[in-house]
């Protein structure tokens, strides 16, 4: 059996987290810059959280009513899924 640290599995969920963090800054759609300023990660024990407080948010990520989606969050969570395996090789062995 193979134990972890606490310390390095927390990283690497922060490492992942981050990488989600970018990916959604850079695919944010941006006209005042509010909504890509407020995205946020935080962490609370092995959880890691991308958030934003900005209330038209979920409007831009799943569109509404004659607005297209522009799905900046999803698409940083999907480049993160694919990096995630290196992030933890790295932090974990």
């Amino acid at each position: 059996m193979i134990k972890f640290s606490e310390n390095s599995v927390k990283r690497a969920v922060l490492r992942t987290a981050e990488a989600a963090f970018s990916a959604a800054r850079k695919n944010c759609p941006v006209k005042t810059g509010r909504l890509k300023n407020s995205i946020t990660v935080g962490m609370e024990g092995r959880t890691a959280k991308i958030y934003t407080d900005v209330e038209y948010a979920a409007e831009v990520e799943l569109g509404a009513g004659r607005k297209r989606p522009k799905p900046y969050l999803s698409k940083g969570i999907a480049e993160a899924k694919r990096q995630a395996a290196d992030i933890f090789r790295k932090e974990l062995l």
